[in-house]
C-alpha cells in the first residue's frame, strides 16, 4: 500500500502546491485585509497591523515537566504535562478583527498583507526539562498495527555492530523467496527503511507490513533500522543519526557479502522522524563517522513522509494551515519530539544533522520525494525546502524535477500510520479465494492481525478508536469471506463473533456490531454454522438490545434466515426449536414486554406462510393470556387479521407486472439488434415459464388460526375471565374490544357455550355507549344456534326498547334492527311474535335507512320463521311452504342429517353441459354412450374394488337425505273436466309419468353423489350454483346484479366475523351532495384535468407505452408532396385494376376490415 502510493503521488506537479496560500477564505483575513465595503478604510487597517507587528515579544520563563511512570502497572499516563513553554503576543486586537481568535492569528492575517514585521525579543529565558517517558502508550500503538508481525517475521532479526562502542544496532532484514537481481553481479536492490514516532518511540515492526510488501514487489533487499530513542540518553541528539549513519556505512561495505544486496542501489525511506533522519545521514561523513562516500555507494533516492527537517523553532511556534484544527490531535507528543531537539538547539541551531533544510544540495540523496501533509503544521517548511533544493539544481544545471513534493489533501501528520499496510482488502479477498493454498500465509498473517487486535478490544471495548474500529472491521470482514476455506486455522472465529456480540453489544461501535452480525449471517449462508446455532445467538441480542437500528438488523436476518431455512422443505426441527424459544419467552415472564418480539416474529412467519402448524397456534395463545397489554393486543390481532394480512400479502406477490412478449418481439423488430435486447428477451421467457409453473402448482391448504386451536372453549372462557370479566384488568376501551372480538369470533365459529358472555353485554347495549355498534357487532357473531335462546331474549329485547322507537334517531333505530337481524339469524328462536310484528312495522318507514333494516329482517323470518308473522306479512313462498309443509321451524338443538346440499343443481349443470357436449358433436341430445358414463363416473367394476379397498380408511358413505325420512307427499287436488265429472284416470296417468320422472332424478342424483369424487372445481361450481339459486329466488331475473352479488358473497372470506360498518352501513344511506357526486364520477379517471376526446387518450396511451401508429394514421399525416406520386398511379388505373381495388374494398368490409373484427 504504501508503494502504492508513493508511486502514485509522484506525477503530482509541485507549482499546484505552492499556488495553496493560507490567506484565502479565512474570515479573520478577509476582515483586515478584505476590499469589501463597510469596512475600515485600508490605511487605518494598515496602520493598526504596523504597530501591532512592532510589539516586543517576551517569552515568559516556564518550565516544562513531563512526568509519567517508567514500568506502569496500568496502560495510561500517571501525569501530566504541567506547563508548556508560550510566547507572549500582544492582546490588543481591534474590535472589527472580531474573527481573529487571538494574536497569533491576527498577526498571520497582517503578514498576508506583506506588512513586514519590525520585532524586538528579549533574550530567552532558561528552559528546564524534566522527562521520564513512559513506552507503554507508543508500544502498545504500535503493536495494534504490528502484531501479526511479532507472532508471525516475515523477517531475519539482524544486529549490525557499531564500531568500538561494543555495541549492535537492533534491524529487520526482508527477503523474499521470488526474488532476482538486478544490479551488478546478479544482486539485488538494497533499501533501508526508518520507522516514525517522534524520535521517542516506534520499532522497526511498525514498518515491517510496507517492508515486506515492498520486498515482495520489488525483490530487493529492504532492511528496517532501529536507532537510539530520545530523552532515554543523556545526550538525545545526535545519538539517533549517528546509529542511522554507522548503519549505512556497514550495509555499505557488507551487503552485498552478507544479504546479496547491492549498496550501489541503495534507497531510502523514513516517515515523520525517520524522514527527518534518513536526510541528515551522510551530512556528518568525515567528520569521524567514517569514510566519505564516493559517488559509486551514495544514496540513489530518498522519500520521506511528513519529516521535520526544520527543528530550529519548537513544536508550538510552528505556523499552523488555515484549516487546521485549534486543537492539536498530536499535542501530547509535541513535548517528547521536543525532547530531541531543545538540548541542541540553544548549542548549534544551524546543524545540518538536526536540520536537514539547513544541508548542501550536493549531500543530500540524488532524487528526493517528500509526500506532504495538508493538515499538518510541518508543511510549510517541507514546501520551502524543496523550492531552495529545486532553485539550487536548477542553478547548477540539474533536473529540477530530481526533487518534488506531493501534497496530500485533507491529510495528518500520522495519517500513513493509520492505515494498515496490507494488500487491498477486496484484491486479497478475491486472491485468496481464486488460490487458498498459495495465499494461505497471508491469510495466517490476517488472522494474526485480527487476534491481537480482538485481545486489546476484549480489555477495554468502549475506548476504541476510530482508526482500530474501522481496521477491525476490516479484518472481520476479510476473514468472515474467506475463512471457509480454511477450517482448521480459523475455528474459533464464529465463536469470537458471537461472544464479542452477546457480550459488548450494548457499547460496540454501531458500523463494526453491524458488520459482525453481517459477518455470522454470511458464515450462515457458507455452512459454517448451522441455522440454531445463528438464530439462538441473535434472538437474545433482539429481546435485550436498546437500539432500535440494531433491532431491526437483527428482526430482519432472523426472518430472511427462517425463509431460507424452510424453503426448499419445511425445516421442522428448526421450527420446532425457534417455536420453543418463543413459547419459554412468553411463559417465563408472563409481564415481561419482551415477550412482544415473538409475537412480532411469530406474526410475520405466519403472514409468509413459512409457520402454519398449530404449534405457532399454541404460541400465539399463551401470548393471549399475558400480563402486558402490548403483548396480549399483539396476538388478539393475530387471530382476527392473520388470515387477511395472509391473503393479501399472496395478492400482492401475484400482482406482478404481466410481460408483454408481442409487445418486446414488435420493438425488437423494428429497432436495431443487439444483444442487450436478446438477452432480456430470453429473460423474460424464462419468467412467464416460471410464472405459469407457479400458477400450476398445487395450493397448500392454508388452515385458519382459528381451526389449529386446541381447546377453543378453555381459551376463549380463559381470556373472556381474565380481561374482560376482571374488573381489575387495565386494558384501553379499543383494546377490550378487540378481545372482546376475539372472544365473540370464537364462540360464534366453534359454537361454544359461554353463558356468562351474554349477561356481560347487557350494561353495554345503550345508544350512548361509546363505539355501542361493535358491542352490537360482537354480541351477533358471539351468537349461533347452540346458544339458549332464554340467554339471548333479553338482549334482543333490551336493543329493541334502547334503540328502536319512534323517538331514537332514525341512524339509531336502523342500528338497532341490523343488530337484531343479525342476532336472529344466528338464533331465530330468540325473537318473539309479539316483538317481531312490532318491529316489521318499521319497513313502512320514510327513513330508508330504518326501512330497509326492518326489511331485511321480515325477509328474513319470512325464511326462517314464518310462523311468527301474521299471514299478509309471510309472503307467497312463505305461505305456500307453511300449506304443503315445506317450511318447518326448527326446534332448539335440532340438526338437519342429510346429503349434500344443492348437489342437484350440481347435476342439473352436468346434465346441460353433456347435452352442450353432445350437440357440438352432432350426437342425438337424449342418447347415452359408454363414453358418457365414463365422463360422468369410474366404471363400475373400478368402483367396486376400491370401495372396498377404502372402506377401512373412511370411505364415502350413503346416508339418505331428511326430505326420504320426514317429507310426507304433498295433498293433491283433484281435478275436474270439461263437465265437471272427476277424471280420477288421468290422475293416475300424471301420478305415473312424474313418478318415473322423480324416480329417473333421484337415481341421477344419486348416482352424481355416490359414483363420482367431486373435484375442487366440482366444489366451487357447486358453491356457486347455491349462491345463485339462493340469489335468484330473491332478485329475479336481474342477472347483472346477481351476478355482482355472487361474486361479492364468494369473495367474502369463510371466518370472517361481523364488523360495525356492516352494522352501521345502512344508516348512512342518504342523498349524495352535488360534491360528493362529482368526485365520485371523477374517481378512477386520473389524468383528465382536460378535455380529450377518445381517439387522443387511446393516442397517447399508445405513446405512453410505446406502441407505433396504423399503416392508415401514418398516411393520413405524411408530408403532402410525398403523397403525389400516389395520387398519379391512381388517376391513371385501368378499369380492371380499378375493380379490384373495389372489389377488395367490399370484400373486407363484409369481413369486419383487415383484421376480420366482424368474423
Amino acid at each position: 500500500m504504501k508503494a502504492a502510493v508513493i508511486l502514485s503521488l509522484v506525477s503530482f506537479a509541485l507549482g499546484s502546491v505552492l499556488e495553496k496560500r493560507e490567506c484565502s477564505g479565512n474570515n479573520c483575513n478577509r476582515q483586515v485585509t478584505g476590499t469589501r465595503e463597510g469596512l475600515l478604510p485600508l490605511t487605518s487597517r494598515k496602520a493598526d497591523c504596523s504597530s501591532f507587528l512592532q510589539a516586543t515579544v517576551t517569552p515568559s520563563p516556564t518550565t516544562v515537566t513531563i512526568t509519567v511512570t517508567a514500568a506502569p502497572a496500568r496502560l495510561r499516563r500517571d501525569g501530566q504535562i504541567a506547563n508548556r513553554q508560550v510566547t507572549e503576543l500582544p492582546t490588543a486586537i481591534p474590535a472589527y478583527a472580531s474573527s481573529c481568535d487571538d494574536a497569533a492569528e491576527y498577526s498571520s492575517a497582517c503578514s498576508c498583507w506583506g506588512i513586514t514585521a519590525v520585532t524586538s525579543t528579549a533574550p530567552r529565558p532558561t528552559v528546564t526539562v524534566t522527562t521520564t517517558v513512559d513506552y507503554c502508550e507508543v508500544f502498545l500503538t504500535n503493536a495494534l498495527a504490528v502484531g501479526p508481525y511479532l507472532f508471525r517475521r516475515p523477517y531475519t532479526v539482524i544486529h549490525i555492530p557499531l564500531g568500538p562502542e561494543q555495541r549492535s544496532l537492533r534491524a529487520l532484514l526482508f527477503r523474499h523467496a521470488s526474488g532476482t537481481g538486478t544490479g551488478r553481479d546478479g544482486l539485488r536492490p538494497l533499501h533501508v527503511d526508518c520507522h516514525a514516532g517522534g524520535f521517542v518511540g516506534g520499532v522497526p515492526e511498525a514498518s515491517a507490513p510496507f517492508c515486506s510488501l515492498l520486498a515482495a514487489e520489488t525483490g530487493a533487499v529492504v532492511v528496517a533500522l532501529s536507532y537510539r530513542l530520545a530523552p532515554v540518553h543523556p545526550y538525545p541528539f545526535p545519538a539517533a543519526v549517528d546509529d542511522i549513519d554507522a548503519a549505512l556505512a556497514w550495509l555499505r561495505r557488507h551487503a552485498a557479502a552478507e544479504f546479496g544486496a547491492d549498496p550501489t542501489l541503495m534507497t531510502v525511506s523514513g516517515a515523520s522522524a525517520g524522514g527527518n533522519l534518513v536526510l541528515a545521514a551522510g551530512q556528518g561523513q568525515g567528520q569521524g563517522q567514517g569514510r566519505p562516500p564516493s559517488d559509486e555507494f551514495a544514496v540513489r533516492a530518498a522519500v520521506t513522509f511528513y519529516a521535520p527537517v526544520d527543528l530550529r523553532p519548537r513544536p508550538e511556534d510552528k505556523p499552523r494551515p488555515a484549516n487546521f484544527p485549534k486543537r492539536d490531535p498530536l499535542s501530547f507528543m509535541q513535548p517528547l519530539y521536543d525532547s530531541y531537539a531543545a538540548p541542541s538547539r540553544a548549542a548549534d541551531p544551524d546543524n545540518p544533522r538536526l536540520s536537514p533544510c539547513l544541508a548542501r544540495e550536493e549531500t543530500l540523496p540524488e532524487r528526493m520525494l517528500l509526500v506532504v501533509a495538508a493538515v499538518d503544521i510541518l508543511v510549510q517548511e517541507q514546501l520551502m525546502f524543496v523550492e531552495r533544493v529545486q532553485r539550487e539544481r536548477e542553478d547548477k544545471g540539474k533536473p529540477r524535477d530530481s526533487v518534488e513534493a506531493v501534497y496530500v489533501e485533507e491529510a495528518f501528520n500520522g495519517w500513513l500510520e493509520g492505515l494498515s499496510w496490507k494488500r487491498d482488502s477486496a484484491s486479497l479477498q478475491y486472491k485468496i479465494r481464486r488460490d487458498p493454498k498459495s495465499y494461505e500465509e497471508n491469510f495466517l498473517q490476517q488472522w494474526g492481525q485480527y487476534e491481537s487486535q480482538r485481545e486489546v478490544f476484549l480489555v477495554s471495548p468502549t475506548t476504541a478508536t476510530r482508526e482500530y474500529i474501522e481496521s477491525f472491521h476490516n479484518l472481520v470482514d476479510l476473514l468472515a469471506h474467506t475463512v471457509d476455506l480454511y477450517p482448521k486455522h480459523a475455528v474459533a472465529f464464529p465463536d469470537d463473533l458471537k461472544a464479542i456480540l452477546l457480550q459488548h453489544h450494548e457499547v460496540l461501535h454501531p458500523e463494526l456490531r453491524e458488520k459482525i452480525v453481517g459477518s455470522l449471517a454470511l458464515l450462515r449462508k457458507k455452512e459454517v454454522i448451522d441455522s440454531t446455532t445463528f438464530l439462538t445467538t441473535l434472538f437474545p441480542i433482539l429481546v435485550s438490545s436498546p437500539s432500535k437500528t440494531l433491532r431491526t438488523l437483527l428482526f430482519q436476518k432472523i426472518l430472511t434466515e427462517m425463509r431460507n431455512a424452510n424453503s426448499k422443505a419445511t425445516n421442522h426441527p428448526l421450527n420446532r426449536t425457534i417455536q420453543t424459544v418463543l413459547y419459554n419467552l412468553i411463559t417465563a415472564d408472563r409481564t415481561s414486554p419482551k415477550a412482544i418480539w415473538a409475537v412480532k416474529l411469530t406474526r410475520e412467519l405466519w403472514k409468509r406462510q413459512i409457520w402454519t402448524d398449530a404449534k405457532t397456534v399454541d404460541v400465539m395463545k399463551e401470548a393471549a393470556l399475558s400480563d402486558n397489554e402490548k403483548v396480549v393486543i399483539g396476538s388478539v390481532r393475530f387471530f382476527l387479521g392473520g388470515d387477511k394480512e395472509r391473503e393479501e400479502l399472496d395478492d400482492d406477490s401475484s400482482d406482478e407486472e404481466e410481460i408483454d412478449l408481442n409487445k418486446m418481439k414488435h420493438q425488437i423488430g423494428i429497432n436495431k439488434k443487439s444483444k442487450k435486447q436478446a438477452n432480456a428477451y430470453k429473460k423474460a421467457v424464462a419468467k412467464i415459464h416460471k410464472q405459469e409453473r407457479g400458477k400450476a402448482k398445487p395450493h397448500p391448504l392454508n388452515f385458519s388460526a382459528f381451526h389449529l386451536l386446541h381447546d377453543p372453549q378453555g381459551f376463549a372462557e380463559n381470556v373472556f375471565q381474565k380481561h374482560l370479566q376482571n374488573t381489575k384488568t387495565k386494558l384501553a376501551h379499543e383494546n377490550k374490544l378487540l378481545v372482546l372480538q376475539l372472544v365473540t369470533r370464537l364462540v360464534g365459529l366453534h359454537q361454544l357455550t359461554i353463558i356468562s358472555l351474554y349477561s356481560w353485554f347487557i350494561k353495554f347495549l345503550t345508544p350512548r355507549q361509546e363505539s355501542v355498534t361493535s358491542y352490537l357487532a360482537s354480541l351477533a357473531q358471539g351468537t349461533h344456534s347452540l346458544v339458549p335462546p332464554d340467554a339471548v331474549e333479553p338482549l334482543i329485547q333490551k336493543i329493541a326498547n334502547e334503540f328502536v322507537s319512534e323517538a331514537a334517531a332514525s341512524e339509531v333505530a336502523a342500528a338497532g334492527l341490523n343488530a337484531i337481524r343479525e342476532i336472529c339469524a344466528r338464533q331465530p328462536l330468540a325473537m318473539t311474535d309479539t316483538l317481531l310484528q312490532d318491529l316489521v312495522q318499521y319497513r313502512k318507514s320514510k327513513d330508508k335507512g330504518t326501512m330497509m333494516a326492518a326489511k331485511g329482517l321480515l325477509s328474513l323470518y319470512r325464511e326462517v320463521g314464518a310462523d311468527l308473522l301474521v299471514k299478509r306479512d309471510r309472503g307467497k313462498d312463505a305461505s305456500m311452504g307453511l300449506r304443503s309443509g315445506e317450511i318447518k321451524t326448527k326446534r332448539f338443538g335440532e340438526q338437519a342429517v342429510g346429503g349434500i346440499e344443492g348437489i342437484e343443481l350440481l347435476a342439473k349443470w352436468k346434465e346441460e353441459q353433456r347435452k352442450l357436449k353432445r350437440a357440438a358433436k352432432g350426437l342425438p341430445e337424449d342418447g347415452s354412450d359408454k363414453e358418457d358414463e365414463e365422463e360422468d363416473g369410474y366404471k363400475s367394476e373400478d368402483w367396486e374394488v376400491d370401495s372396498d379397498d377404502s372402506d377401512d380408511s373412511g370411505g364415502w358413505i350413503n346416508v339418505d337425505h331428511s326430505e326420504d325420512e320426514d317429507a310426507e307427499p304433498a295433498p293433491k287436488k283433484r281435478r275436474t273436466g270439461q263437465d265437471g265429472s272427476d277424471s280420477e284416470e288421468g290422475e293416475e296417468e300424471e301420478d305415473d309419468e312424474d313418478g318415473e320422472d322423480s324416480a329417473a332424478e333421484m337415481e341421477r342424483i344419486q348416482k352424481l353423489a355416490t359414483t363420482t369424487i367431486l373435484t375442487p372445481a366440482d366444489l366451487q361450481k357447486l358453491q356457486e350454483l347455491r349462491m345463485e339459486a339462493s340469489l335468484n329466488k330473491t332478485l329475479g331475473n336481474r342477472s347483472s346484479k346477481r351476478q355482482k352479488e355472487i361474486e361479492k358473497a364468494l369473495a367474502r372470506h369463510a371466518d370472517d366475523g361481523l364488523t360495525a360498518e356492516q352494522i352501521e352501513a345502512p344508516a348512512r344511506l342518504r342523498k349524495t351532495t352535488k360534491e360528493e357526486r362529482v368526485a365520485m364520477a371523477k374517481e378512477g379517471k386520473p389524468g383528465r384535468d382536460e378535455h380529450k376526446s377518445t381517439q387522443a387518450i387511446r393516442r397517447s396511451k399508445k405513446d405512453a407505452e410505446g406502441k407505433s401508429t396504423t399503416n392508415k394514421e401514418k398516411a393520413r399525416q405524411k408530408n403532402f408532396l410525398m403523397t403525389l406520386n400516389k395520387a398519379k398511379f391512381k388517376n391513371k388505373r385501368s378499369l380492371v385494376q380499378t375493380r379490384k381495388v373495389l372489389q377488395g374494398h367490399i370484400d373486407r368490409s363484409k369481413r369486419g376490415g383487415r383484421r376480420a373484427n366482424g368474423m
